[in-house]
């Protein structure tokens, strides 16, 4: 069987290759297309005024700048604050002054119950040692000593701040917690207080913060 002779100066013609991607890639172009084709388009970018020229008068500029804008009814001149507020300050002095006033008034009230004695001229003097209007010039510790040891030292002591015009001093007692019934020892000096009206106008249970029920005030005849 003869060969059939190849035409001189031709190529023989090939057969494309098998491509299996070849159909989704001209449907993707296709859907590509397509959406940029509906896509819609960007919106324009906002116009913004341009600013005044910088050798406009502040007066026209601002008129310029308010144009087209309604004033509101029956709103003239500067709206002021109803109320000033305080400042700071003055608050937290009203708040001091505020607690320093219902302290006074409860130890005032406290005051009131403590036990006290006042002779023929401490009317007033009581009243001093209550509101703790004299300062302690004098303090003498009795407390843990036996009632006679306590009563001869404390004679001792009040005349000595007579003789050197003290005029409020503070005995120290104690409360007697570890006595059997009433304190004894509080109980002897007090009575004692009350037997040396020459030295002693009158005197008072200390305040909370000066010993309370375990130390007692007394204000010493001043003449």
């Amino acid at each position: 069987m003869a060969r059939k002779k190849r035409k001189q100066g031709t190529a023989p013609k090939r057969e494309p290759k098998f491509n299996p991607f070849a159909d989704i890639a001209k449907q993707l172009s296709k859907e590509l297309a397509v959406t940029e084709v509906e896509r819609p388009a960007a919106p324009p970018p906002p116009q913004v005024a341009a600013p005044p020229a910088a050798s406009q008068p502040p007066v026209e500029a601002f008129a310029s700048a308010m144009r087209g804008v309604t004033p509101l009814a029956g709103k003239t001149g500067r709206v002021r604050p109803k109320s000033k507020r305080p400042p700071v300050a003055e608050i937290a002095m009203r708040s001091v002054n505020e607690v320093a006033e219902e302290a006074t008034f409860a130890m005032m009230m406290n005051t009131a119950d403590r036990p006290h004695w006042a002779g023929q001229r401490g009317a007033e003097a009581v009243e001093q040692l209550r509101r703790g209007a004299w300062p302690v010039d004098k303090e003498v510790d009795l407390h843990g000593l036996r009632a006679h040891v306590a009563e001869r030292r404390l004679r001792a002591f009040v005349a000595e701040a007579r003789q050197r015009r003290w005029r409020c001093v503070r005995v120290i007692h104690g409360q007697g917690l570890h006595s059997a019934g009433d304190p004894v020892l509080r109980g002897a000096c007090r009575s004692l207080l009350k037997r040396l009206p020459e030295h002693v106008d009158a005197w008072c249970e200390a305040m909370p913060d000066g010993g309370g029920a375990g130390a007692t005030l007394v204000a010493i005849h001043s003449s």
